[in-house]
């Protein structure tokens, strides 16, 4: 059973976006070259993320020895990456660290998000399509992350994940299929907030922090709006539950479809506005204003979220009479 839906569903998404990624990998040689070692290390991160992601689906494993094997997974990323990275861009120690936090925090960040119809495939799908917009624009370098064969085959399993986990889903992603695809989303930030930033400024300093955020989107927002939610209430914050922002929304609307339209709208507001600073589509001025009105947006919902975790005692489960006020 899922953290919301109490029936059973196989977690068989996850081989969907594995094999996509087999395939580009097999042509990866016409396009990219066999001197390239950035995309066999992409495949082998990916494979070992999915190896513990299946170990977890499989035997359940406790949340210490899961967090150890995400920080081992986040070492073949963190290689994948340096071998990304243009040959005059080198890592340094402090990003290399805050590298590994990174990638193991989006990975439960988007296993996170895997507790709901429809809402990993899609909050994927428009990720992919941001990261596709920003390539055509001429504004990011090419890697294997990025590259058109990784971009195209992710689309093509998100379709069709998406029509079999769509309300009322058939099967999800699993821990194989969330946790290799929120590495696989770190790493690209990461990479991508390391192509943009000027060689003076580090991926550690604040605009490559507040980059990386704008990029982690909606399943950073809601590790966070739980993490701390149940620091408040005094639960473990690494405990499944119902007290995610979505369950909340869900709470709300009473519309699964709702629900998702403004999660995507969310991520899709984090990376536009990542998309905008970086093309330069918006100026200074205007970018700043957008910005702050983002960040209020969400410290209102973010604080009527914290309140109604507090009056429900964090299980927003239907059916409740009526919604928080």
């Amino acid at each position: 059973p899922t953290r919301w839906n109490p029936h059973s569903k196989p977690t068989t998404g996850g081989w969907l976006f594995l094999l996509s990624l087999l395939v580009a990998f097999l042509l990866s040689g016409f396009f990219l070259g066999a001197d390239s070692l950035a995309f066999p290390w992409l495949i082998t991160a990916w494979l070992v993320t999915f190896l513990v992601g299946w170990l977890d689906d499989t035997l359940g494993t406790q949340p210490l020895l899961k967090l150890l094997g995400q920080a081992i997974t986040a070492l073949f990323w963190l290689y994948a990456l340096n071998h990304a990275l243009p040959d005059r861009q080198e890592l340094t120690f402090c990003e290399q660290a805050f590298f590994i936090l990174w990638c193991v925090a989006l990975m439960n960040a988007w296993n996170f998000v895997d507790n709901m119809d429809g809402m990993l495939g899609l909050l994927f799908l428009v990720h992919l399509l941001a990261s596709t917009a920003l390539f055509w624009t001429g504004a990011s370098p090419l890697s294997p992350l990025n590259h058109p064969l990784t971009l195209t085959a992710f689309l093509i399993a998100c379709a069709g994940f998406l029509s079999v986990n769509l309300p009322p889903s058939r099967i999800f992603a699993g821990d194989k299929g969330s946790l290799p695809i929120g590495a696989y989303v770190a790493t690209l930030s990461f990479w991508l907030t390391r192509s943009v930033l000027p060689a003076k400024f580090s991926v550690c300093s604040v605009w490559g922090l507040l980059l990386l955020g704008l990029q982690g989107g909606y399943p950073l927002l809601d590790l966070f709006a739980v993490v701390v939610g149940r620091l408040l209430r005094r639960y473990p914050f690494w405990a499944g539950g119902r007290d995610h922002f979505n369950h909340w929304l869900y709470y709300r609307t009473h519309s699964e479809s709702q629900t998702l339209g403004i999660v995507a709208l969310l991520h899709g507001l984090f990376l536009g506005l990542f998309l905008s600073k970086v093309v330069g589509w918006l100026q200074i001025e205007l970018w700043i204003i957008a910005m702050t009105g983002l960040l209020l947006l969400l410290a209102g919902l973010l604080i009527s979220y914290w309140r109604a975790v507090r009056l429900t005692h964090g299980d927003f489960r239907q059916p409740h009479t009526k919604p928080c006020t």
